[in-house]
């Protein structure tokens, strides 16, 4: 898909499994499944584009499955966070139906046991969100700040970043066969809860 944020800078970002971060940057056409963190109601996502921000928390432990080994790279050493590619909301559904969740496999690189746990945390749901990743031709990095510690899905970076140098890593053909067959399987896509 052809998005012009030439100019365009942001601060927020979203913490996700290295892993997945990894293998979005690489091409891989994948939605990302949310709930919210511990410190949160839930999982709200707007229309506007954010970084994707590495973590290693649970990752082995709760599980990826065994073909995203390979997206897998060491946490760095020090407190920098490497900023390599950002994404571009493009749909999101809000799913209470667990029987869904096995049609999403090809979707995503979380082992079954971790998308159920996932989807029966606090209350039956789970938030799933088709995006573009862009990569960055020179990864951007930050000093970390304690305050992005803790299981929150959302940080706010300490300055806004520009999201200049950042090609997609899908071709226009692949977001729309992504979006075509994931509305296959769960419907029309809700509404972004904000901007």
């Amino acid at each position: 898909m052809s998005v012009d944020l030439s100019g365009a800078v942001t601060n927020l970002a979203l913490k996700e499994w290295s892993g997945v971060v990894e293998a979005l940057l690489a091409g891989r056409p994948l939605v990302l499944l949310r709930k919210g963190g511990i410190a949160e109601k839930g999982f709200a996502i707007s229309k506007e584009p954010f970084w994707l921000f590495p973590t290693w928390s649970h990752q082995q432990e709760q599980g990826l499955r065994e073909e995203a080994k390979g997206f897998v790279k060491t946490s760095p050493v020090g407190n920098e966070v490497i900023l390599s590619g950002w994404a571009q909301p493009l749909a999101v559904w809000n799913v209470i139906n667990p029987d869904l969740l096995e049609s999403l496999k090809d979707w995503h690189l979380l082992k079954h046991e971790s998308v159920e746990k996932r989807f029966h945390y606090r209350h039956p749901g789970l938030t799933v969100l088709a995006v573009e990743a862009f990569k960055l031709d020179v990864p951007k990095e930050i000093v970390a700040n304690p305050a992005w510690e803790g299981c929150h899905s959302w940080v706010c970076l300490d300055r806004p970043e520009s999201l200049a140098g950042g090609k997609s890593c899908l071709n226009s053909a692949e977001c729309d066969g992504m979006l075509q067959a994931l509305e296959v399987i769960l419907g029309k896509p809700g509404e972004f809860a904000l901007g």
